[in-house]
């Protein structure tokens, strides 16, 4: 046989081998499918356990187990969730859904200290913010979830960034960190207030985007907190402004409004008559 040939011949047959072994088998896919389909959440988690157990070299092992996390959140039962997250962490370090629930929980054990909590919650949300960029849409997921989960990995990623950077009194990384969280999730009192702090503790201070945010923090916060965040935020108010005088409107303002417009600004008091 030619030399050419031959190296023709192998080729082919290489792909061929690589295309049979990406393939899921049918029986394994139908499995799959029906686990994930069943109508409660019990059922399901069984369902998708008995897959495992099975097949546990699966192809479809990752994408089980993200499914099997989230159908014992839905559960609530705890220690399964904790088991499961370990498992897909380890088979893939890189999983975006696992980075992002890690990261969210804060699983810091108890009597570490800060600076071990910081290097490890760091670490993670700098991973998932790397796979955010390689991520692919599982199969049986549609655009919008999909969409929606990167979303959601995001604002868990910046997040953290951004209150370790607060903590470290790094004001510029924790005004990008958690304005980039805040855009994706206004509502998040753990992040606006954090973020007017960033602005109004800065050096120098960015004192409009800061009293925004203090005012939407002071609408969003637990009532036990409100009075305390609002009086600060006069005070800032006051000490920027000069006079207590259109407070009261930014506070309105702020409650229906979750982001400060393109055109926002509030005139300092050098400037006043």
């Amino acid at each position: 046989m030619p030399r050419c040939l031959y190296f023709l011949v192998v080729v082919a047959s290489t792909i061929s081998i690589a295309i049979a072994q990406a393939t899921t088998p049918q029986s394994e896919e139908d499995a799959f499918q029906s686990a994930i389909h069943r109508k409660s959440p019990e059922a399901k988690a069984a369902a998708l356990e008995s897959f495992l157990n099975k097949v546990p070299e699966s192809r479809l092992k990752e994408r089980s187990l993200e499914i099997l996390l989230e159908t014992y959140r839905e559960l609530q039962s705890f220690p399964n969730f904790e088991n499961t997250l370990d498992e897909l962490l380890k088979l893939n370090p890189d999983n975006l859904l696992g980075l992002m629930v890690k990261t969210a929980a804060s699983r810091c054990g108890d009597g570490a200290s800060q600076d071990f909590c910081e290097k490890k919650e760091l670490d993670t949300a700098n991973r998932g913010l790397r796979a955010l960029t390689t991520a692919s849409k599982p199969p049986d997921m549609s655009e919008e979830d999909f969409r929606l989960r990167k979303a959601r990995g995001s604002f868990a990623f910046h997040r953290t960034l951004g209150l370790w950077a607060l903590r470290d009194h790094d004001h510029q990384a924790a005004q990008f960190n958690l304005r980039t969280a805040a855009d994706l999730d206004p509502t998040n009192f753990q992040c606006v207030y954090p973020l007017a702090l960033a602005y109004l503790n800065a050096d120098p201070p960015n004192s409009v985007q800061g009293l925004f945010f203090i005012a939407r923090a002071a609408t969003l916060s637990p009532a036990s907190y409100r009075k305390k965040i609002e009086d600060y935020g006069r005070e800032q108010y006051e000490k920027y402004h000069g006079s207590a005088e259109g407070w009261t409107q930014l506070l309105k303002s702020a409650k229906s409004t979750p982001l400060p417009p393109a055109e926002f600004t509030i005139t300092p008091a050098s400037k006043n008559p």
